[in-house]
Order: C-alpha cells, then structure tokens, then sequence
C-alpha cells in the first residue's frame, strides 16, 4: 500500500510537470527575418557569417528563417514572400507584421538598424 502511494504520487508530480512544460507560451521575438539565399550565390554567402552574427548577438530576441533555393522544399515555401532577387530579407515585428523588405547585401550596421526600430537591444 505505501508503495502503491509512492508510485501515484511520483505520477501525478511527472504528469504536472509534463502538462506545465507543454502548456508555456511559445516564444515570442521581437523581430523575425526572413532570409531567401541560394548557397551557390556569391553575394548570399557573404551575408552568411553577418546573419550568424546576428542570430548569436540578439539570441532571444530575433529569429532568423532561412529558405535555401538550392532545396526544393525551401523555394517552394519561399514563394508566398513574392521575393525574385536573392539574396532578400524581410523583417517582421512581433505580431508577424512585415515592416522591411530589401534585396541585396547589407552590413551589419543596416540590419542592427531595422533591429532596433522594434525594439532589439544588445
């Protein structure tokens, strides 16, 4: 009989625990980028390592999506961005509002820029 309340009581704290762990919130981040490349373009793989650095730097607070043209699972998913040139980002708030869009390479410096309109801080 001890054994049997021992084992119930271990269950429901397992149970609670499971329950809480799958009822958190999802994540939410301040900004999500959108990044269409292409792995064989020269000007995408100059973004990859100023990309990274942003997602390291602003852990939390930004999400990085990246669509790889070069797979064919991503260029299909990446056409409801209606973006031709590549590489390309668009940047949405919190609520999944697009609030920038640009082709081409950017620094750094730019996308800390956009980053900081909504609110990303170091």
């Amino acid at each position: 009989m001890k054994n049997r309340k021992m084992l119930i009581c271990f269950i429901t704290a397992v149970l609670s625990v499971m329950f809480f762990a799958c009822s958190k919130a999802p994540e939410k981040y301040k900004v999500t980028i959108i990044e269409k490349f292409d792995s064989h373009c020269g000007s995408c793989t100059l973004m990859n390592p100023i990309i990274a650095q942003v997602e390291k730097k602003y852990k939390g607070q930004v999400k990085v999506i990246k669509y790889d043209l070069g797979i064919p699972e991503d260029y299909e998913a990446s056409k409801q961005y209606n973006l031709d040139r590549i590489p390309a980002f668009i940047f949405l708030d919190a609520d999944g509002n697009e609030y920038f869009r640009y082709a081409g390479v950017m620094d750094l410096a730019q996308i800390e820029n956009m980053l900081r309109q909504k609110g990303v801080t170091e």
